[in-house]
């Protein structure tokens, strides 16, 4: 399933790319004066457009049969919408005439710049790589985990107990500093990432000199 999604994510950042090149080709052909224009050029903007609609319905097909890692929503509900509308306008276009393509109407040139800004987005919000670099990228710049701070005090006779179980508890620390802001708590950093999050203080009673000092 993990090679899966991996696929899926890769294919989901082709499809971007992809997107762009029809947007492209398709502005930039269809402005040209009819003495320019090739017939070649309607041909390949109306197959291209189709072929990738085609693989960006399949893609949106496999977010809805994943609704865990996928999460549905109201636009979820508009995203189907849109790609019904998209379809039977790619149809109704194929029927009607190469001319759709070769010399479209500014309303039709706007349909197919919305449709595909849109269907950029949703791709973009799809990919859980994309999106996280993102989204970690923003918890960089602000603190938005919030104005409230939590505070783990432990308190404890054993010093062996502390050395048994601190390793534990700092890779735990460690692995939640990376999943958040991508990177490993660093020194002398602590009071500017998590830590003004989260903090921990551990009080150590053992009356054993050579313990407490094993802590330092």
């Amino acid at each position: 399933a993990e090679r899966l999604h991996a696929l899926a994510d890769f294919i989901g950042f082709l499809l971007i790319l992809a997107i762009v090149i029809v947007l492209g080709i398709s502005l930039s052909w269809c402005n040209l004066p009819e003495v320019a224009a090739r017939r070649w050029q309607a041909y390949v903007t109306q197959i291209s457009s189709a072929a990738v609609l085609g693989v960006v319905c399949l893609h949106l097909v496999y977010r809805l049969c994943f609704p865990a890692r996928f999460r549905r929503g109201f636009f979820t509900i508009v995203e189907v919408m849109v790609m019904g509308v998209a379809l039977t306008l790619v149809v109704f276009w194929w029927l009607d005439g190469i001319h759709n393509y070769a010399t479209p109407t500014g309303l039709q040139l706007l349909l197919r710049v919305v449709i595909w800004l849109f269907f950029m987005a949703r791709l973009y919000y799809a990919s859980p790589t994309l999106r996280d670099a993102s989204y970690r990228a923003t918890l960089r710049r602000h603190n938005i985990l919030g104005a409230q701070t939590y505070k783990l005090i432990w308190v404890t006779r054993s010093a062996d107990l502390v050395l048994c179980h601190l390793p534990a508890l700092m890779a735990k620390i460690d692995e939640v500093h990376h999943s958040i802001y991508g990177r490993a708590a660093e020194p002398g950093t602590w009071e500017q990432s998590l830590g003004r999050f989260v903090d921990f203080t551990i009080y150590v009673t053992d009356k054993n000199v050579e313990r407490i000092h094993k802590l330092k």
